[in-house]
């Protein structure tokens, strides 16, 4: 039985409905409501239960069959490192283009926005760090897989490449040590960085140098395929190099993004903005993204 502080909210919450316009006419309209909707769940169930439990087993088998593949391939980029770094580097440089704009408006209310995104991209770019330490040591092994290249000149690119990039990869490495206080702050002096800095230019030059070769021998490739479209090759193959031509070129316009960045860090006095840097870093882990992605996937 319900006590009567309980009987007088009722009583209470009755008469408001009713002192709403209308609210005697929502009462009475309660039990209508009801009705249909239970007339509604009853019809549903109806159908459910006359539905074939077969097919419906076959429905579901389908769709199933569908999403796996889907969810294969998204658990093995999860999986890759460079993959999720690639998309750290992304949103480094959207965070930090968005705080420089809000920024720039002079809006008050926005500046402490503003701020909040900057330690956000600092943030992605300390995980970054972590993510890539060590990476230097796969391109010991692309110096080595550099004496299996036939022409001498290509060769040296490659090898000039791998040199550089190792020098890079340890140079960040000693600066990721001192950003996650390893070492004692102050440890590495503001030449070093630069220095970072300058060695990135040299690799996005050895890289560019390397690239534009690679360029044109998938280009010949694909002259050479196109050739013969209707004679040796197998079906879908020259669609195939087409896409590989595309993505070398692709790299070429990464590697000069690169380069642009590597001007800005270094210091060089050649105009590269810090707006026109985090562009061209944007760009670079986008072709990052679709490059990494496309390895993956096969």
């Amino acid at each position: 039985v319900p006590s009567f502080p309980a009987r007088a909210s009722r009583k209470m919450d009755r008469a408001m409905l009713e002192a709403r316009p209308g609210g005697s006419d929502y009462i009475q309209r309660v039990p209508a409501v009801l009705s249909a909707l239970t007339a509604r769940l009853e019809d549903v169930s109806a159908k459910v239960a006359k539905m074939d439990m077969a097919s419906t087993i076959e429905w579901c088998g389908s769709n199933i069959q569908d999403v796996v593949p889907t969810l294969h391939r998204a658990v093995k980029l999860q999986a890759s490192l460079d993959y999720r770094e690639k998309w750290l580097k992304a949103l480094q440089y959207v965070l930090k283009l968005f705080a420089s704009w809000l920024k720039g408006t002079g809006w008050v209310p926005l500046l402490h926005l503003s701020a909040r995104m900057s330690d956000s991209s600092k943030t992605c770019s300390n995980a970054r760090r972590l993510f890539v330490f060590g990476r230097w040591i796969k391109y010991i092994q692309d110096w080595r897989d550099a004496a299996r290249e036939r022409d001498a000149d290509m060769r040296r690119r490659i090898r000039a490449e791998a040199a550089c990039a190792l020098g890079v990869d340890l140079m960040q490495d000693v600066i990721t040590l001192e950003k996650a206080a390893l070492i004692p702050s102050g440890t590495v002096p503001q030449w070093f960085e630069r220095l970072a800095g300058f060695s990135e230019v040299l690799l996005a030059i050895a890289q560019l140098a390397t690239g534009y070769v690679r360029s044109q021998r998938a280009e010949h490739e694909l002259e050479v395929a196109e050739s013969k479209r209707d004679v040796d090759l197998s079906p879908g193959a020259v669609e195939i190099m087409e896409g590989k031509v595309l993505l070398h070129k692709l790299l070429l316009l990464k590697y000069a993004c690169d380069l642009c960045k590597g001007c800005n860090s270094s210091g060089l006095p050649v105009g590269v903005s810090d707006t026109r840097a985090s562009l061209c870093a944007l760009a670079s882990a986008v072709i990052s993204l679709h490059k990494t992605s496309g390895a993956i996937q096969g």
